[in-house]
């Protein structure tokens, strides 16, 4: 049989990044308001660097998400790592951040299923997962959701981020329509 010798993973080393996306010798913290921002101001493309698993209520893959399932997803994790004392006003943030993405005129999601094969040693085998990849084109600006979506872009959004899955980025573009 054809039969796939796997590898422990191992950390060779860990350095700090900043804010810029220069490399540091040593971690450092920094806040997401110090990032070279890009101008959201007109039209705008989210696009998924790695895989992306979105689940809606239903548990089941969302195969075309929307900005808001985009947004939701993205303050989850956020509300997820952020400190217990937060907590209230992030669920309050939350409520506000859905209401402006639902506003902002979207193209369709463009983009495919595919397949993502992982090993799972506890179970000795390799379990593939459905993902989809693409992206969406936003036909005007987002500049009150940047620093969000910058922080999507770091943490990575949806099921499997330990994996490497869900980074997204996002860009100013200059046609609206139809240019990816």
């Amino acid at each position: 049989a054809n039969r796939r010798e796997y590898h422990p993973f191992f950390v060779e080393s860990v350095h700090g990044v900043a804010p810029g996306l220069e490399r540091l010798d040593e971690p450092a913290a920094w806040r997401l308001s110090q990032l070279r921002n890009i101008d959201l101001r007109g039209p705008v493309q989210l696009q998924t660097v790695s895989p992306l698993f979105l689940t809606g209520r239903s548990g089941r893959l969302i195969s075309a998400p929307t900005l808001t399932d985009l947004v939701n997803a993205a303050t989850r994790r956020l509300r997820g790592v952020s400190p217990m004392h937060v907590l209230p006003l992030w669920d309050k943030l939350i409520k506000e951040v859905l209401k402006l993405a639902e506003k902002i005129q979207i193209e369709p999601w463009r983009g495919s299923m595919v397949n993502v094969n992982r090993y799972s040693g506890s179970q000795g085998r390799t379990i593939r997962l459905r993902a989809i990849q693409g992206g969406l084109q936003l036909t005007c600006g987002i500049p009150q959701l940047d620093t969000l979506l910058a922080a999507a872009s770091w943490l990575h959004i949806g099921k499997w981020t330990t994996l490497g899955l869900g980074q997204i980025t996002r860009a100013h573009i200059q046609s609206p329509r139809g240019q990816w």
